[in-house]
Formats: C-alpha cells, structure tokens, sequence
C-alpha cells in the first residue's frame, strides 16, 4: 500500500498559512465536525495521576473505539454516523490538528493519525456502520443502508 498523507500540526505562529505549508490540508481539530469528542478532561476525570502523554494516548483510544461503536456518546451519535460517512473525503488529503507531531520512532497520539488510517485504507477493511444504535433506540424494526444512516440517526434525536 502507498504510504499515508502527512499530519500536520497548526500553528497560531505569524505568518503561518496552512494552505501554503500543506496545500489541500483539511482541519480536524476539535471545534469542527471531524474533532474528537473526548477532551483531556475526560481522561483526567477517571485518573487525575495521567501523565500527558498517557491522557492522549486515552482520548484517541477512546475516539478509535467510538468510531468503531464500541463506546456509545449519544450526545455524539449524529458526529459519529457523520464522520463515518464522509472518511472518503479526506483519502489521500493531509490533516491538520493542533496535538504536537511525534518525535522519531514515536507512537502518534492524535485522532488525526486515526482518521488518515481510516480514509486511506483499502476498500472491504473498515467496518460498515453497525445497526446496533437504531436496533436499540428505535421504536421498532429500522431497515438501515450505510448512506441514511445520518438521516436515521437525525430523525431518531427526539428519542435521546
């Protein structure tokens, strides 16, 4: 497989532009629709002893087992179906996020790395949106293609 495009780190330096520093570069840091929904407080919230580096690598865990419907956020359902929906988007695309790069030979604690993974694996390897959400909140049977999923989880809302 082609190796995966560049994580970026933002910067609020003078005169930097990302678009110049990364042409294409799509922002993913936690104000927009692509950032993740698990905060250092969270994480220090369970453990106020964390180091930083262990609070990190605790958020982007917990965002790859929400990805993957394994940790339910309903305040976050729709963010989830949403994201999941649209990895394609950023195949091939650098992402930009504030979380320091990693030094040499150093793991990536950044939900930025996951969402690269994601979007650029080969096609059959990430796993199809789950029915699990509606089969439990719906008031009934809900038939579920992967593209409504967003819908579905819209219309569902009132029952949160």
């Amino acid at each position: 497989m082609s190796e995966f495009p560049a994580r970026v780190r933002l910067s609020r330096a003078k005169g930097f532009r990302l678009q110049e520093h990364a042409p294409g570069a799509i922002v993913v840091r936690r104000p927009t629709k692509w950032g993740n929904p698990f905060t250092v407080a969270d994480a220090l919230a369970g453990d106020p002893t964390l180091t930083l580096t262990e609070v990190r690598r605790r958020c982007v865990e917990h965002f790859e087992l929400w990805l993957d419907g394994e940790i339910e956020r309903l305040a976050h359902v729709e963010q989830r179906a949403w994201i999941l929906h649209h990895l394609d988007y950023l195949t091939g695309r650098p992402l930009a996020c504030t979380c320091p790069l990693p030094g040499s030979g150093e793991i990536d604690w950044c939900h930025a790395r996951v969402l690269i993974e994601r979007s650029n694996e080969p096609a059959g390897t990430i796993p199809p949106l789950t029915t699990a959400w509606a089969s439990v909140h719906a008031p009934g049977p809900v038939p579920i293609r992967p593209r409504e999923t967003v819908r579905l989880s819209r219309d569902l809302a009132h029952l949160l």
